[in-house]
Parts: C-alpha cells; sequence; structure tokens
C-alpha cells in the first residue's frame, strides 16, 4: 500500500493538462493545400489551364497562378463550400497590376470557380498532380516580384 501511495505522488504533478487546439487554432483549410491547373475567361476568351497552388505561408493560406502572362497572388480564407481571395492580379513585366478580391466556391467535378478584378475575370482551379513541377515552377519570382502597393 506505502509503494502504491508512494508512486501515485511520484506522478501527481500540479500542472494543467496542454490547451486542446479549437478550430481557429489549426492550420486553416488543409484540404485545400496543393497544387491545381488553373483557367482565365475574360472577355469571351477562355485561355489554357496553367499551373496553379494554393499552399500554406506563415499559418495563412496563399493561391498563386504560377505561369502564364497574367498572375495573381494572395491570401485565401476557407468559407462555406469555397473560399474568399484577397490579393493582387499582376504581369510579371508590370503593366496590368490592380488589387483583387473575389469569392471562390465548388462546382461540378470538384472545381472551383470565382471572379476576381474590376473584369470579373472568371478563373477555375482544377486539382492537378505534380507533373508541373509543383509550387516551385513560375512562382512569383519570374520577371520580378509581385509589384509593391505601397506609394513611394
Amino acid at each position: 500500500m506505502r509503494f502504491a501511495i508512494v508512486l501515485v505522488a511520484a506522478c501527481w504533478r500540479d500542472v494543467p493538462p496542454p490547451p486542446v487546439a479549437n478550430a481557429s487554432e489549426q492550420a486553416p483549410g488543409p484540404g485545400l493545400v496543393g497544387e491545381y491547373r488553373c483557367t482565365i475567361a475574360e472577355g469571351g476568351y477562355r485561355y489554357p489551364p496553367f499551373p496553379c497552388a494554393i499552399r500554406e505561408v506563415d499559418h495563412k493560406l496563399e493561391l498563386a497562378k504560377l505561369g502564364g502572362s497574367v498572375r495573381f497572388q494572395g491570401e485565401i480564407r476557407p468559407r462555406g463550400d469555397g473560399f474568399a481571395f484577397q490579393g493582387q492580379l499582376y504581369c510579371p513585366m508590370g503593366d496590368c497590376n490592380e488589387q483583387v478580391s473575389g469569392s471562390f466556391r465548388r462546382i461540378a467535378g470538384g472545381a472551383l470557380r470565382g471572379q476576381l478584378g474590376q473584369d470579373h475575370i472568371v478563373v477555375e482551379l482544377f486539382r492537378a498532380d505534380s507533373a508541373y513541377g509543383g509550387a516551385s515552377y513560375g512562382g512569383s519570382s519570374y520577371g520580378g516580384q509581385p509589384p509593391s502597393t505601397e506609394i513611394e
């Protein structure tokens, strides 16, 4: 009996259990992270698919179009059956820069569709395999970083 009391006393600590992480503290939208093919439709023309990626950066989700002459990059926040987007539309050479926002929703086949910018560019995202080289393919460093929004 003394051994049991000593054992219980040795294991007893006055330390609260670790907190259970709630949904807001966990990684946001882990089901969205991955590689995609994305198409842009504008002015009645649908461009061919280019590589895109959703990745977690500093505990936030970021969507980026990694190829083509028109790019977008920004933060996404899961919402309902899709996500909200806030970021930039830009060209690597700097002639189409604008701040954009939009909402994406799931459509048939599990793809996501949303509209961005003043011209309501329609973007569709389709899951892709890693054949195109992943998030390092193209990337925002192609042609320079996205333009700064600060006024100099």
